[in-house]
């Protein structure tokens, strides 16, 4: 093989380990917010008072996307109406009026709210951390694997 295309390899493992580790740090970051929120937060029962349907226009898709609307009541008794804490829109609504969701909140911001469940928890930085320790796995692999071979390969 060529030296510059081997070369080019072992630079691209590197960094496919360096965006791997980054990726495991932004899903440890990510856990250890929700790890404060689980054990600090208030957990309640939120009803779905809107589906929060709105027209979009994008280059891909064009149609209706929702983010549902919740309500529910904070420690004090006050009603808090916050939109799903989400960061993407659905093309399809998950819940139906009336529809009652389980979530946690913090006490201090009532409207900065999660579903209490696997996936409005622990989806993105379970999600972010595979990512990441898949692509230092496969860095690792192949950087290992060119190091022990370099002669067969040259």
């Amino acid at each position: 093989m060529n030296r510059l295309f081997i070369l080019l390899l072992r630079v691209v493992f590197v960094l496919m380990i360096a965006a791997g580790s980054v990726t495991l740090y932004l899903g440890n970051q990510q856990y250890k917010k929700i790890k404060i929120l689980v054990e600090r937060g208030i957990a309640t029962k939120a009803v779905v008072i809107d589906l929060g349907k709105k027209y979009v226009e994008l280059p891909k898709y064009s149609g209706y996307v929702y983010k549902p609307v919740l309500e529910y009541s904070d420690l004090e008794g006050n009603k808090v109406t916050s939109a799903y804490n989400t960061t993407t829109h659905s093309t399809s609504s998950l819940y139906q009026l009336g529809d009652t969701i389980e979530i946690i909140y913090y006490k201090e911001k009532p409207q900065k709210q999660r579903e209490n469940s696997f996936q409005g928890l622990y989806l993105l930085p379970f999600s972010f951390s595979l990512g990441g320790l898949v692509f230092i796995g496969i860095g690792l692999w192949a950087s290992i694997y060119f190091w022990r071979n370099k002669n067969r390969l040259l």
